[in-house]
């Protein structure tokens, strides 16, 4: 309750106390104050102990002719918000057995120039069709061989290359329900092979 509805309270107190002292029940009492309370604007909360001897029921044995003086109720403590949990710090080494320039036709250096992905979700997404779809490798696509293509093409590898990948999966480009089985899905496809190629983008 503020120092401005406290005096407007107090200022009240002889009218409030009428009424209030036409009740004999204690938790009507209550009720009636808290409802005169309401009905002249005041409309501050009130905070009060597990057992509810608050500051409204201070002021409710003021208002039926007890001397207690009132106080305003202290601000109860409200704890600290949790640190927010530090950022996922994250490490993966190149696939040294991934051979880039002749692993596959066209190289992943040719493929990704003609394909010119912008945002790191379609650098994402062109990593991986290549692993998957132009190598002659039988082995799924890892995340660890996203990253070596990262470092390939001198892209800056997002702080969160997992949440990356997801957020390729959450556009319905990849299915990355496996960190180490990375697959391009149809809407996928239909972006790099309709949507991405430089033929698309000339003139």
């Amino acid at each position: 309750m503020s120092a401005t509805e406290l005096d407007e309270l107090l200022d009240r107190m002889p009218q409030i106390a009428a009424a209030v002292e036409k009740f004999t029940s204690e938790s009507i009492q209550s009720e009636v104050f808290r409802a005169l309370m309401r009905a002249f604007g005041i409309t501050g909360e009130t905070s009060g102990d597990a057992h509810g001897s608050g500051t409204d029921e201070r002021v409710t044995a003021r208002a039926k002719g007890g001397s207690e003086t009132v106080h305003s109720a202290p601000a109860k403590n409200v704890p600290a918000k949790k640190a927010s949990g530090a950022k996922v710090k994250q490490s993966f080494s190149q696939d040294k057995t991934l051979d880039l320039v002749n692993g596959g036709s066209p190289s992943f250096k040719e493929f990704w120039e003609s394909k010119k992905p912008k945002s790191a979700i379609e650098k994402c997404l062109v990593s991986v069709y290549w692993l998957t779809r132009q190598t002659h490798n039988t082995v799924p696509a890892t995340i660890e061989q996203v990253y070596t293509c990262f470092k390939a093409a001198n892209w800056a590898v997002p702080s969160d290359l997992a949440n990356t990948l997801a957020q390729a999966g959450t556009k319905g480009w990849l299915d990355t329900g496996k960190r180490d089985d990375l697959k391009v899905v149809v809407q996928g496809e239909n972006h790099i092979e309709h949507e991405m190629p430089a033929s698309a983008k000339s003139p």
